[in-house]
């Protein structure tokens, strides 16, 4: 791709976009801050594959945590950003209903301008994704290409919200263990599932996590996505897969969504840390654009 340095894009590494492919299409990726054993990591600089952070999970003697990506943080990326002599900068990252990573950026904008006053000539926009993963990590692969085949920024903007207001995201733990560490489920009720065999499917829709239904049995979690996907997705819409450490089941819920639709999926990525850290890396999910809704109150 030609370098475009009228936009920058940029994301965080809750986006699950491999680091090389967000490379390829030019979007910045800023890691959050992961402590195992009191030791920090971030992507891209002590981890680059998920299956490297797996192992990190794997050796950690406690369940590691994240942090948010500071406001410093963002500050810093605008000030090298106008340095690299861009126009326009565009921000989007996990939703701002589960992280304050939306706001800190905010402020960091806030902070930018009043420090550096002859800086408006550097647009920044920072957008809501609404959503998690790659659900916003891959629309930001495309609004790259987009503004580097010549799109406005209020087109790729249009593009985004169309997309943002569209994404629904089902995911299933086959381990309840993360989940309830996490608060996604309560304790009482992962015990009973654990003891139970029951897997509850979990829909992220506008960055708000429900339980939308439950299955008992590994064998029919991708069954069950399976089936939620094509009654709720459009007709004809792009579709993408998340997976963790049981790609056999990853495998068949490929297959049977290709046969059923007729085509691949935008993408059937690793579950990344931010994901993996409040799920599980034993877990298989499945995002795709159903009826368009309204943006929600903050």
């Amino acid at each position: 791709m030609a370098d475009n340095r009228i936009c920058k894009v940029m994301t965080d590494s809750g986006c699950d976009i491999p680091l090389a492919l967000a490379a390829e299409y030019q979007v910045e990726v800023l890691p959050f801050p992961i402590t195992a054993d009191g030791v920090t990591y971030l992507q891209g600089e002590n981890f680059t594959t998920a299956q490297e952070f797996f192992t990190i999970m794997e050796r950690a003697s406690s369940i590691p945590k994240h942090a948010q990506i500071t406001p410093m943080r963002f500050y810093d990326a605008f000030v090298k950003t106008l340095a690299e002599g861009y126009e326009q900068l565009l921000f989007s990252g996990i939703t701002s209903r589960a992280s304050a990573t939306y706001e800190n950026a905010l402020q960091a904008r806030d902070l930018f301008y009043q420090e550096h006053p002859g800086a408006r000539k550097l647009r920044i926009e920072i957008v809501d994704s609404r959503c998690f993963s790659v659900a916003y990590g891959y629309p930001l692969l495309q609004a790259s290409q987009k503004l580097q085949e010549g799109e406005t920024l209020e087109e790729v903007l249009d593009y985004l919200d169309g997309w943002f207001s569209r994404m629904e995201i089902y995911v299933a733990a086959y381990s309840l263990e993360y989940a309830k560490k996490s608060g996604r489920i309560g304790a009482a009720s992962a015990i009973l599932g654990e003891a139970m065999g029951i897997k509850p499917i979990i829909s992220l829709i506008d960055g708000v996590a429900k339980t939308h239904c439950k299955v008992r049995g590994n064998a029919a979690v991708g069954e069950k996505l399976r089936d939620i996907a094509l009654e709720r997705m459009s007709p004809g819409s792009p579709y993408g897969m998340l997976h963790g450490t049981y790609p056999e089941a990853d495998q068949i819920l490929l297959n049977d969504m290709v046969h059923a639709t007729g085509y691949e999926p935008f993408g059937n990525y690793d579950v990344g840390p931010v994901v993996a850290l409040n799920i599980g890396p034993q877990m298989l999910g499945i995002g795709f654009l159903g009826e368009r809704r309204s943006t929600p109150a903050k």
